[in-house]
Protein backbone atom coordinates (compact mmCIF):
# COMPACT_ATOMS: atom_id res chain seq x y z
CA UNK A 1 0.00 0.00 0.00
CA UNK A 2 1.28 3.45 -1.07
CA UNK A 3 2.36 5.69 1.89
CA UNK A 4 -0.12 8.54 2.52
CA UNK A 5 1.03 11.59 3.61
CA UNK A 6 -0.48 14.99 4.58
CA UNK A 7 0.49 18.74 5.13
CA UNK A 8 -1.11 20.93 7.22
CA UNK A 9 -0.10 25.07 7.98
CA UNK A 10 -0.97 25.76 11.65
CA UNK A 11 -1.56 28.95 13.39
CA UNK A 12 -1.76 28.47 17.24
CA UNK A 13 -1.87 32.05 19.93
CA UNK A 14 -4.35 34.14 21.93
CA UNK A 15 -6.71 35.21 19.00
CA UNK A 16 -9.99 34.97 17.44
CA UNK A 17 -9.06 32.29 14.67
CA UNK A 18 -12.62 33.12 12.34
CA UNK A 19 -11.56 37.13 12.35
CA UNK A 20 -7.89 35.39 11.13
CA UNK A 21 -9.46 33.89 8.30
CA UNK A 22 -12.39 36.47 7.32
CA UNK A 23 -9.12 38.72 7.11
CA UNK A 24 -7.05 36.49 4.72
CA UNK A 25 -9.72 34.77 3.02
CA UNK A 26 -8.09 31.27 2.85
CA UNK A 27 -11.34 29.16 2.32
CA UNK A 28 -12.19 25.99 4.21
CA UNK A 29 -10.16 25.44 7.26
CA UNK A 30 -10.24 23.99 10.94
CA UNK A 31 -10.79 26.14 13.82
CA UNK A 32 -10.48 25.51 17.47
CA UNK A 33 -10.68 27.52 20.50
CA UNK A 34 -9.17 27.49 23.71
CA UNK A 35 -10.62 24.73 25.93
CA UNK A 36 -11.96 22.88 22.95
CA UNK A 37 -11.17 18.99 22.48
CA UNK A 38 -8.93 17.88 20.88
CA UNK A 39 -10.58 15.33 18.42
CA UNK A 40 -9.95 11.21 18.66
CA UNK A 41 -8.12 12.31 22.60
CA UNK A 42 -8.97 13.30 25.78
CA UNK A 43 -6.79 16.23 25.59
CA UNK A 44 -7.71 20.01 25.21
CA UNK A 45 -6.18 22.94 22.78
CA UNK A 46 -4.34 24.88 25.49
CA UNK A 47 -4.54 27.92 22.76
CA UNK A 48 -6.84 29.22 20.18
CA UNK A 49 -5.98 28.19 16.47
CA UNK A 50 -6.73 27.15 13.00
CA UNK A 51 -5.43 24.86 10.18
CA UNK A 52 -5.48 24.70 6.64
CA UNK A 53 -4.72 21.33 5.47
CA UNK A 54 -4.23 19.14 2.21
CA UNK A 55 -5.83 15.81 4.05
CA UNK A 56 -4.29 12.47 3.37
CA UNK A 57 -2.61 11.79 -0.01
CA UNK A 58 -1.34 8.72 -1.49
CA UNK A 59 2.00 9.76 -1.94
CA UNK A 60 5.62 8.85 -2.07
CA UNK A 61 6.85 12.04 -1.77
CA UNK A 62 6.54 14.98 0.86
CA UNK A 63 7.96 17.73 -1.28
CA UNK A 64 4.95 16.88 -3.70
CA UNK A 65 2.38 17.20 -0.37
CA UNK A 66 4.16 20.40 0.63
CA UNK A 67 3.73 21.54 -2.94
CA UNK A 68 0.17 21.15 -2.70
CA UNK A 69 -0.02 23.47 0.61
CA UNK A 70 2.29 25.81 -0.59
CA UNK A 71 0.26 26.35 -3.57
CA UNK A 72 -2.81 26.75 -1.45
CA UNK A 73 -1.08 29.51 0.38
CA UNK A 74 0.49 31.63 -2.71
CA UNK A 75 -0.05 35.63 -2.63
CA UNK A 76 -1.67 35.57 1.02
CA UNK A 77 2.53 35.44 2.73
CA UNK A 78 2.65 38.86 3.32
CA UNK A 79 -0.86 39.23 4.87
CA UNK A 80 0.15 35.86 7.00
CA UNK A 81 3.26 36.98 8.02
CA UNK A 82 1.55 40.50 9.00
CA UNK A 83 -1.33 38.52 11.26
CA UNK A 84 1.61 36.13 12.85
CA UNK A 85 3.81 39.07 13.39
CA UNK A 86 0.41 41.52 15.28
CA UNK A 87 -1.04 38.54 16.97
CA UNK A 88 2.24 36.13 18.46
CA UNK A 89 1.17 33.44 16.47
CA UNK A 90 3.73 30.57 16.58
CA UNK A 91 3.38 29.79 12.29
CA UNK A 92 4.23 25.94 11.32
CA UNK A 93 3.72 23.66 9.06
CA UNK A 94 2.84 19.86 9.82
CA UNK A 95 3.48 17.23 8.21
CA UNK A 96 2.43 13.48 8.96
CA UNK A 97 3.81 10.54 7.20
CA UNK A 98 2.41 7.18 7.33
CA UNK A 99 4.92 5.17 5.76
CA UNK A 100 3.17 1.65 5.72
CA UNK A 101 4.40 -0.52 3.28
CA UNK A 102 6.39 2.00 1.01
CA UNK A 103 9.85 4.03 1.65
CA UNK A 104 8.51 8.05 1.25
CA UNK A 105 10.82 10.52 -0.40
CA UNK A 106 11.59 13.35 2.50
CA UNK A 107 13.97 15.63 0.60
CA UNK A 108 12.82 19.05 0.15
CA UNK A 109 14.18 21.16 -2.97
CA UNK A 110 15.50 24.41 -2.12
CA UNK A 111 12.29 25.94 -3.98
CA UNK A 112 10.65 24.50 -1.27
CA UNK A 113 12.67 25.34 1.52
CA UNK A 114 13.04 29.02 0.60
CA UNK A 115 9.34 29.63 0.32
CA UNK A 116 8.76 28.08 4.10
CA UNK A 117 11.19 30.29 4.86
CA UNK A 118 9.62 33.48 3.28
CA UNK A 119 6.21 32.44 5.14
CA UNK A 120 8.59 31.94 8.13
CA UNK A 121 7.45 28.63 9.48
CA UNK A 122 8.62 25.96 11.62
CA UNK A 123 8.56 22.82 10.21
CA UNK A 124 7.04 19.73 12.27
CA UNK A 125 7.09 16.30 10.40
CA UNK A 126 6.43 12.94 11.93
CA UNK A 127 6.57 8.98 10.41
CA UNK A 128 4.44 6.97 11.89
Amino acid sequence: MEPRITAARRFAGNYAPRLALQRIRLGQAITWRRGDAIERTKLKHDCDGWELSTGLMNSLSLSHVLGQLLARLGGFEQEIRSLCAETSIEPEISCAIYARDGQPEITLSAEILHKLVELGVTLDIDIL
